[in-house]
């Protein structure tokens, strides 16, 4: 998955960037995508359920269906995988992501200007 194209559709992060803004392009690859969470231009909304639905949709970015197996939610290795990337990316967001859901997210951006701190979520 760090060298594939991501789909719009299968992005788990809220980008935070302004197009009247930074001038930074939309990520490509997951490795675009955690340089932008780096510089501080991502947050994530990290809250329980939010997670778990990151989650099934890194487990789907990887071609692992969840509940397809008759005995497991989703085939080992691509579980870890995605607990590991999902780790990575909530890690280098903006401090509090743990703590929003989608819409506390998006007033924490509605609210600001400026790039968000980055840090541990």
């Amino acid at each position: 998955m760090r060298s594939q194209s991501m789909q719009p559709h299968r992005s788990v992060a809220i980008v935070r960037i302004l197009c009247s803004g930074w001038g930074e392009d939309l990520p490509a690859t997951w490795e675009d995508l955690l340089a932008l969470a780096r510089r501080g231009l991502i947050t994530v909304p990290a809250i329980a359920i939010d997670s778990l639905m990151n989650f099934f949709m890194l487990v789907n970015a990887l071609d692992a269906e969840p509940f397809t197996l008759a005995d497991q939610v989703v085939a080992q290795e691509q579980g870890v995988l995605a607990l590991e990337l999902l780790r990575e990316l909530v890690q280098l967001s903006a401090p509090g992501s743990l703590e929003r859901n989608p819409i506390r997210t998006w007033q924490l951006l509605a609210d600001s200007d400026t790039p968000l701190p980055a840090g541990e979520g």
